[in-house]
C-alpha cells in the first residue's frame, strides 16, 4: 500500500505492506484538509481537495502578498526571470515585490496573476 499526503508546499509518502490506520487519522488530524491518497491493488482514492482546506486558508490568511507571490512562483517552477518576460516586469522590481520592499498594486498582480494563472487577490 503507498498513502501520499500532499499539500501545496509539501508531499510525503509512506509505503510498505500494511500502513497503520492511525498513522493516517493522525495526518488527517494534524492537517484539516490535507489530501490523502490510498492506492493498493485496486488503486482506490480518498481524496480531499487540500487548496479548500481550513489550513490552507488559515497559511494563506497569514502569508504577506510578497510570500505568496515568491511562494506561488517557485511552487509553478517559475524563475523570477521567466516572470519577468512573462510579465515586462523588470526583475529588479520582481525581486523588490517578493522581498517586500516595493509594493504590488493592482494593475501588476492582474499582470502577475495571468502570467502565473492564478487569482490576482493573492498579491494584494
Amino acid at each position: 500500500m503507498l498513502a501520499i499526503a500532499e499539500t501545496p508546499r509539501i508531499r510525503m509518502e509512506i509505503s510498505g505492506k500494511n500502513i497503520p490506520e492511525h498513522l493516517l487519522l493522525y495526518l488527517r488530524s494534524a492537517f484539516k484538509g490535507i489530501k490523502i491518497s490510498l492506492a493498493s491493488g485496486n488503486d482506490t482514492d480518498d481524496e480531499v481537495d487540500a487548496f479548500g482546506s481550513d489550513w490552507f486558508k488559515k497559511l494563506k490568511s497569514e502569508s504577506s502578498p510578497a510570500e505568496n507571490l515568491r511562494e506561488m512562483r517557485e511552487w509553478l517552477g517559475i524563475s523570477a526571470a521567466e516572470l519577468s518576460r512573462r510579465t515586462s516586469i523588470s526583475p529588479q522590481h520582481i525581486s523588490g515585490m517578493e522581498n517586500g520592499t516595493r509594493p504590488i498594486g493592482k494593475k501588476l498582480a492582474a499582470k502577475i496573476a495571468n502570467a502565473l494563472g492564478c487569482s490576482p487577490e493573492s498579491f494584494i
